[in-house]
């Protein structure tokens, strides 16, 4: 029996969120997670060490670290088996103190996307200590059509036009690039409408950004809007398509989830996009994906209704086939096995 303790911070992002919601529910649950950060089950890197060290004593045998500083509890604590998942939109350090970390220990890197891992072995991590787990889709929170009721809650008509940038509007989802494109349709039929998520430290300004373009029903917050939570997947089913600026080390979630849903995909060329898209063939990719290139595309999907239909139908077949849920758990539990005892039943 394999016992995993995940550690991961007290504000995960949706990918990691996700992630650790599905291991934890279908791999098995025995309670030993903890989060780090003001709020959390320990507050800081010391008492994480600290609870740590007391789990390892009592017979866990991994620790799952999720983000530097969970890494850097999990190395203080002296666990000798790791895995290193790191966050998406954060620096990839690992590299710098890589060798210390590992020395004497078993550590495991697994990244979401190749696209990170290519990044972190020029960095001089082990290229054998470093794999790829890309995050799943969940088809059965993917909505199979649209939803009006859903759609007027959030106030757009009829005949708005709706756009849809994924996830959380991060630095490196560069989501403002999105909200410029729009911007410019904006000005040739006031129907465009852009609808982001709302959550994410850049949320709010975007919807500044609008106002100060006058134009003051461009931006929708969903769920500030909404005034509660909702699931990102459902407004896949409110959105006509989706726009993809995304730069660095960007959440990839959001985009298989769009992929998943069928909303045909703007995106900008970047070595992450460049692993789940491919141009003309699941996406239109544009490089550069200036805000007037953005907004190109979006127009030619709309009067390219051939062109369309294919990438909708293309994309929806390579998430299906490359990024479900029980691919995922699949290779993540071989992935605990390796990481414990060989074909032994896995508890998380």
């Amino acid at each position: 029996m394999v016992r995993v303790i995940h550690l991961s911070p007290v504000h995960s992002d949706f990918q990691t969120q996700r992630s650790l919601e599905y291991l934890r529910r279908d791999l098995g649950a025995d309670g030993s997670a903890l989060t780090l950060g003001p709020g959390g089950d320990v507050r800081n890197v010391p008492m994480a060490a600290i609870a740590l060290r007391r789990l390892l004593r009592r017979g866990a045998e991994v620790v799952h670290a999720w983000g530097p500083s969970a890494l850097a509890a999990a190395a203080w604590a002296g666990c000798r088996r790791i895995i290193y998942s790191p966050l998406p939109d954060s620096p990839l350090l690992l590299g710098r103190w890589f060798g210390a970390a590992a020395a004497g220990r078993y550590l495991r890197v697994v990244c979401p996307s190749e696209a990170m891992r290519r990044a972190l072995v020029e960095q001089g991590v082990a290229a054998e200590r470093c794999q790829v787990i890309h995050p799943p889709v969940d088809f059965a929170r993917v909505p199979s059509g649209g939803n009006a009721l859903l759609r007027a809650e959030l106030g757009f008509g009829e005949s708005d036009r709706v756009v849809l940038l994924p996830g959380e509007s991060t630095h490196d989802a560069s989501h403002r690039a999105g909200v410029w494109a729009l911007s410019i349709l904006y000005v040739m039929e006031e129907r465009e409408r852009v609808l982001v998520w709302g959550r994410g430290r850049q949320a709010e300004s975007l919807a500044r950004l609008g106002k100060r373009l006058a134009q003051h029903d461009l931006v929708t917050l969903a769920e500030q809007r909404l005034g509660r939570a909702v699931e990102f997947e459902q407004l896949t089913a409110v959105a006509e398509a989706a726009v993809v600026p995304a730069q660095g080390n960007a959440a990839v979630l959001p985009l298989l989830i769009c992929m998943a849903a069928g909303l045909p995909i703007v995106a900008g060329f970047t070595p992450a996009a460049a692993e789940f898209l491919q141009d003309r063939q699941t996406a239109l990719v544009l490089a550069p994906a200036t805000p007037k290139a953005l907004a190109q595309g979006i127009m030619e999907l709309r009067q390219n209704r051939s062109l369309r239909d294919r990438l909708i139908e293309s994309a929806r077949a390579k998430a299906k086939a490359c990024y479900s849920l029980p691919k995922f758990l699949d290779q993540w539990r071989c992935t605990y096995l390796v990481m414990g005892e060989r074909g032994t039943s896995v508890r998380v």
